[in-house]
């Protein structure tokens, strides 16, 4: 047995066996890796989803309602942000009534109504600056 490696090592095949077998490895190992990954991102992906469902429905089934709590100006507005809970169509600039704080992920939205078109949802609580501050 021991002739028959010195022999293989001789040759070269010994290297280039364990060499493939190495590569099948790391090939196979890669598969498992994107696969897992894969995997990660569909759950991650669902539970994001399920979560902006969520929070719709119950925005759709409470919406706040009441005296605002204070009046704000949005000092930012950024495409993209339409998730089912978001203040859809907002603008920089825009007047917003702030009806309830520290909603959403993290605390870090407020429930408001947009003044001039009456639409009603969360933003995010950076971009809402009270309006006496803005005009002062």
């Amino acid at each position: 047995a021991l002739a028959r490696l010195r022999a293989a090592e001789r040759s070269g095949s010994l290297y280039y066996k364990l060499g493939l077998a190495s590569a099948v490895g790391a090939a196979a190992f890669w598969a498992s890796l994107e696969s897992d990954r894969a995997f990660r991102r569909e759950i991650d992906l669902s539970s994001r989803e399920y979560a902006q469902v969520a929070a719709a429905k119950e925005l759709e089934r409470k919406p706040s309602s009441g005296a605002p709590l204070w009046d704000g100006v949005l000092t930012h507005s950024q495409r993209g942000l339409d998730g089912p809970a978001m203040l859809r169509g907002a603008r920089s600039g825009d007047i917003v009534q702030v009806l309830k704080e520290d909603v959403g992920p993290g605390g870090g939205y407020v429930e408001c109504r947009n003044a001039a078109t009456g639409e009603h949802g969360w933003y995010l609580r950076r971009w809402v600056q009270p309006a006496e501050a803005s005009t002062a």
